[in-house]
């Protein structure tokens, strides 16, 4: 049990003689607690055991145990012997730390006692200091442990040696270096200099360390092997309480790899700062919707002789349009929240009072550590005016368009009004003449029907088919005479048609009416047509039926026939077509070709 040196000792005395244990308690009542209850054997509450030989006997293997327990401390036995009495055995010799013959003089059994006392005493206090020098050491191990597996290179160094030298370095620094212990132990830090390490660096740290002050620097230093690397050094003086210099520490990293960085971000810098000088476009970063840079060819386009004019403006200056200003806004809320926009054409006027037109893309970045927006604008203000100005050629051809085939519609329905007047002139209907002129009637009516919807709608490329079809068959359901009427059932897809395909498309269902009428059907008949006409992405598919004598020879469309199976024929070449022939009651064929673009007149 570990006492300090002002508390009072405990005796724990345990006889068999009363005489001896009341001589006892004599001496030492009122210096030392004294006690003889067991229980203090077993907590270990005691300073000194004093027992006679037989009381030893009976108590041995307690007092060893309890003495192992404490154990480096001392529990000191002292054993009392009668003179007379039989020896003392060898056992108990070995645990006993004093033995006193008695009858002995007061003094001597003091002097023992407090002796004994004493010793337990140096051994608490050695046992302390034993204690506190294990717990330094362990601190200083575990200092010694965290510098040697620091992340950075630490030196350690003398001061009061001549030449400074280093006396210790940590394994991160061998690495960092190449060097191994005992090549860097003893010698000073300027090994690790080279010919291009900064002479004025190294005089300013010299310098610091005269004067015992702490110094941090970037120097370049070589590795063993001559590899040259950035080292960013701190030298701390560590100093006694009276403020006497003991050591130096330094503590190094390799920031080669963030030097190398900022050369290349700097290069990149150069780069980019070229590439926006000579930009032929508006280059401008804008933070909270002020203008914190501007290239030169930019404040050009805005209408400025330099950039300076232009930093610190707000963008909505650069606009004089209120609807500009809220476009904007919204933007400028979008790209704050990092999200993208779509580019976007500002107009503005110039100081000097010039138009200008400018197509900005704008994207979120940093600037200077803040969020910041940067737009790059197109000046394409000779693209508007040159769209404008064929805006206006293609208005004025579109109007040139619609009055040529204002005219050809005219002059078409002038030629047949001529063909009217001169078959008025025969008296009998049904001669020959008479039919070539219906023939051809019906033919330029075919293509009129073109001009005419041509002339009624603004695209002159091609025509709603099915409301030409419609149209056609309207007039040609009448253009017989009563007893030659027609009745069209019509089953047509809404599409478009190109017009080169279109005029002779109409032309081929002129030339397969006509071939009805004349051959079909005996003029008394009730004459009827279906035409079925679907269109998908690629093809279109023409249905044509009547109800008449029907085909004697489906060779016909391959060759010979009358004038009308000629036409039909070139009319099919022209576009391309397939045209089967489908049994059935009646004259019934599918005529399918590929939709084309229109490409317009060629020379």
């Amino acid at each position: 049990m570990n006492k300090t040196v002002d508390l009072k000792y405990s005796l724990f005395i345990k006889l068999s003689a009363r005489a001896d244990k009341k001589l006892l308690s004599t001496l030492f009542e009122g210096e030392f607690s004294l006690t003889d209850n067991p229980e203090t054997l077993k907590n270990g509450s005691v300073d000194l055991i004093i027992m006679d030989a037989y009381s030893v006997h009976i108590h041995k293997k307690q007092i060893v145990e309890l003495k192992n327990e404490l154990a480096p401390v001392l529990l000191p036995l002292l054993v009392l012997i009668g003179k007379k009495g039989p020896p003392l055995p060898e056992s108990i010799w070995d645990i006993a730390d004093d033995v006193i013959e008695i009858p002995v003089s007061k003094r001597i059994i003091q002097a023992r006692v407090r002796l004994l006392l004493k010793t337990r005493k140096y051994s608490i206090d050695l046992d302390r200091d034993r204690s506190d020098l294990l717990k330094k050491n362990d601190t200083i191990s575990m200092y010694f442990n965290a510098i040697d597996k620091a992340k950075n290179g630490i030196l350690i160094t003398n001061p009061n040696v001549e030449d400074n030298p280093i006396i210790f370095c940590n394994k991160t620094f061998q690495e960092l270096t190449g060097y191994k212990k005992d090549e860097v132990i003893g010698r000073n830090c300027r090994f690790l200099q080279g010919p291009d390490t900064d002479q004025q660096k190294i005089d300013n740290l010299r310098e610091d360390i005269s004067l015992g002050n702490p110094h941090k620097t970037v120097l370049k230093n070589y590795k063993k092997d001559g590899t040259r690397f950035w080292n960013e050094l701190t030298v701390s003086p560590i100093k006694t309480d009276d403020g006497t210099i003991d050591y130096f520490i330094g503590i190094q990293n390799d920031i080669t790899e963030l030097i190398q960085t900022q050369e290349r971000l700097e290069q990149s810098r150069d780069e980019w700062a070229s590439i926006v000088n000579h930009s032929p476009d508006i280059i401008q970063i804008s933070v909270d919707g002020v203008i914190r840079f501007m290239n030169p060819e930019g404040a050009v386009i805005y209408g400025y002789s330099s950039p300076a004019d232009l930093i610190g403006k707000t963008v909505h200056e650069m606009h004089d349009l209120p609807e500009v200003h809220e476009k904007t806004k919204e933007r400028l809320s979008l790209l704050k929240r990092n999200e993208t926009v779509p580019p976007i054409i500002y107009s503005f006027t110039q100081p000097n009072g010039e138009k200008k037109h400018i197509k900005i893309f704008s994207i979120s970045v940093m600037y200077n550590g803040e969020k910041a927006v940067q737009s790059v604008g197109q000046d394409i203000t000779n693209i508007i005016e040159a769209k404008k100005e064929l805006e206006e050629l293609l208005k004025q051809k579109q109007t040139l368009l619609l009055e040529i085939h204002h005219r050809v519609k005219n002059n078409l329905a002038v030629i047949n009004s001529l063909i009217d007047i001169q078959m008025m002139g025969f008296d009998d209907e049904e001669t020959r003449l008479t039919e070539v002129l219906r023939g051809v009637q019906s033919r330029i009516i075919s293509i009129s029907k073109v001009h005419e919807l041509l002339y009624q709608q603004e695209d002159l490329n091609q025509i709603r088919y099915d409301h030409y079809v419609k149209s056609l068959t309207e007039y040609l359901s009448h253009s017989f005479g009563e007893k030659e009427s027609i009745e069209f059932t019509l089953d047509l897809a809404p599409m478009n048609l190109s017009l080169d395909q279109a005029i002779p498309c109409g032309l081929l269902l002129n030339e397969l009416i006509a071939n009805t009428i004349k051959h079909g059907y005996n003029p008394a008949d009730k004459k009827k047509i279906d035409i079925s006409i679907q269109s998908d992405n690629e093809f279109v598919s023409i249905s044509y039926r009547d109800y008449g004598s029907g085909l004697k020879d489906s060779d016909v469309f391959d060759e010979g026939g009358n004038f009308g199976m000629i036409v039909i024929r070139t009319l099919m070449n022209q576009l391309e077509a397939e045209l089967d022939h489908l049994p059935g009651k009646g004259f019934h064929v599918s005529i399918r070709f590929k939709k084309m673009n229109y490409t317009g007149y060629t020379s």
